[in-house]
């Protein structure tokens, strides 16, 4: 499994999904819209397992950006 830092990113924006996962219920789901190539949604994922919630993601793009 690659980490979120080995996938092609903009990410930068940790501190919030890491704030969302403490704050969240459980169970909770998270959404996330536009994952590009999955580097945020692959951190928010770690974030979840690490917390041990239970947290369901869905992660949904058209996937119609190209990447140079």
């Amino acid at each position: 499994m690659l980490a979120h830092t080995e996938i092609p990113n903009f990410f930068s924006f940790a501190e919030v999904y890491g704030q969302a996962v403490a704050r969240a219920p459980t169970p909770a789901i998270f959404v996330e819209l536009g994952t590009w190539c999955g580097a945020s949604v692959a951190y928010l994922g770690m974030k979840i397992r690490e917390s041990g919630k239970q947290i369901k993601v869905f992660a949904i793009d058209n996937f119609t950006a190209v990447s140079n």
